[in-house]
């Protein structure tokens, strides 16, 4: 016969299980990082020397981009958990990294509003309208849950709260989008951003001029680079400067991913997402668009011949603009990749705008350096709308004095003509054009065949110019003939 259950002791045995579980919940924070290996789930802090690097990082660096692979513990364990302790204003005895002293002003930014709530709210403060139960990287009872400001769409998104100092005061946050645009990225001074996923690049230039007068503000990136190297992830990794600094982290600094974790993560993904899943890599694996080797279209620049034909090529965009200067020869239907041009919407270094003005500036005046010629034609993918006026942009840049006309545009016999070139030695491309070559090196497709649609701007333009160019390209001669003849009739 079985001894009678003790409903008491089991009840207080729930409960303490509850406690401890609440307890937990409440204060995630404080098990990441241990001085101990006793918890798989949360190894011990010396089997993450990236997550310290990144966290040591910020005592000196203005800006830190870490470049991590999925499953890394970029957005919690790193992005994070930095900025709860500065919320906070405490700080674990171990911390090597920066310390705000006082009350903060902080912007957290996510790709979309979906993904704002769903992932970064949702780490930090527990689940929309559960604050109050904890259950995010911040304990519960750091937040002024009556502070929290939410916008209705979507539903329990948070726009604002505030945190409550250690040692009195609060710190201020605001949650933001970049599906919102720039212009939601202008006004107030900040202490303190994490852009979780890699920002356009004129929304980073908004943010750093945030900064200005906050001597000790810092920028935190944290990103898997499923897009590649988009224009933000290509300053930080090609434009060296003391502010910036790139932590790489993959799965071997980890530890808490198990290999079944790998193999499953591994297996389902696409080829050309492996390297940026796994290692942080941006660069992209899929198959080449255009598989020619590159060394068997490039050459050293050459004087070009006086009968040879020229024009332009433009992809533009409102937030991105490229072109590419071609010399044509006709005695052997060769194309010459000249000279290559490629500008953000957003100085990145002032923050300032450019806008069409200045791009047709620009190229007007290389127009002139290469060929001796202001009215170069050219073609441009200059169709859209100008959102300011309801001007096409095509109009804007003839406006601006660059002879423009449209394109053919097709998709697949645009590859198939350029690709065609670059097989038979009819399309080279002078050493010089480094913008160029760095798009070509990553233009990919998916595992469906397609171009994968990232840093394709000048691909898109050497298409167009395949396409359409050799239409109404002008020499040299021929346009200072025509002048002479405009001269003589008048």
């Amino acid at each position: 016969m079985s001894d009678p259950v003790d409903i008491a002791a089991l009840r207080e045995a729930i409960a303490i299980a509850q406690a401890i579980d609440e307890h937990r919940a409440r204060n995630m924070l404080f098990r990441f990082f241990p001085d101990n290996d006793d918890d798989p789930k949360y190894p011990a802090r010396d089997r993450y020397p990236k997550h310290m690097e990144f966290f040591r990082r910020g005592r000196d660096t203005f800006a830190r981009f870490a470049l991590a692979g999925n499953g890394v513990g970029k957005t919690e364990g790193m992005g994070g958990y930095e900025v709860a302790w500065h919320l906070r204003g405490e700080y674990p005895d171990w911390w090597e990294g920066m310390r705000f002293d006082g009350p903060i002003d902080c912007w957290i930014a996510g790709k979309t509003h979906e993904s704002t709530r769903d992932i970064i709210q949702t780490k930090l403060f527990g689940k929309p309208y559960m604050e109050r139960s904890g259950g995010g990287l911040i304990p519960a009872d750091w937040i002024d849950v009556d502070s929290i400001s939410r916008m209705s769409n979507p539903a329990g998104r948070i726009d604002s709260l505030r945190i409550k100092r250690k040692h009195g005061g609060v710190s201020f946050v605001k949650l933001k989008s970049y599906d919102q645009g720039v212009d939601a990225f202008v006004g107030t001074e900040q202490d303190l951003i994490w852009l979780d996923e890699p920002p356009p690049l004129d929304v980073y230039a908004q943010c750093v001029a945030r900064t200005r007068n906050r001597p000790k503000a810092r920028i935190l990136i944290t990103a898997t680079p499923l897009e590649g190297r988009t224009e933000t992830v290509r300053m930080f990794l090609e434009e060296d400067h003391p502010s910036r600094v790139v932590i790489r982290a993959g799965w071997v600094d980890a530890p808490h991913l198990t290999d079944e974790d790998k193999t499953k993560i591994r297996a389902n993904q696409p080829r050309y997402l492996r390297n940026a899943v796994e290692f942080g890599d941006p660069t992209r694996q899929g198959g080449a668009v255009f598989a020619v080797d590159e060394k068997d279209i490039t050459i050293e620049p050459f004087s070009i011949p006086r009968h040879w034909r020229w024009f332009f090529s433009m992809d533009t965009g409102f937030k991105y603009t490229a072109a590419g200067w071609f010399a044509l020869d006709l005695d052997s239907d060769s194309l010459y990749l000249v000279s290559d041009y490629k500008a953000g919407g957003y100085d990145s270094s002032t923050g300032d705008a450019i806008d069409y003005t200045v791009h047709a500036t620009r190229i007007r005046s290389r127009n002139k350096i290469l060929t001796g010629m202001h009215d170069l034609p050219g073609v441009a993918d200059a169709a859209a709308i100008n959102l300011s006026d309801g001007k096409k942009i095509l109009h804007l840049y003839q406006s601006c004095g660059l002879e423009l006309t449209l394109p053919n545009k097709a998709v697949i016999a645009g590859l198939a003509a350029v690709t065609e070139r670059m097989a038979n030695g009819t399309f080279k491309v002078f050493n010089t054009c480094y913008e160029w070559l760095k798009e070509f090196r990553e233009y990919s497709v998916d595992d469906h065949g397609r171009p994968i649609k990232v840093n394709d701007h000048l691909m898109d333009a050497t298409r167009y110019a395949a396409m359409s160019g050799p239409d109404i390209a002008v020499s040299r001669t021929e346009r200072s003939g025509a002048a002479s003849v405009k001269r003589l009739s008048f």
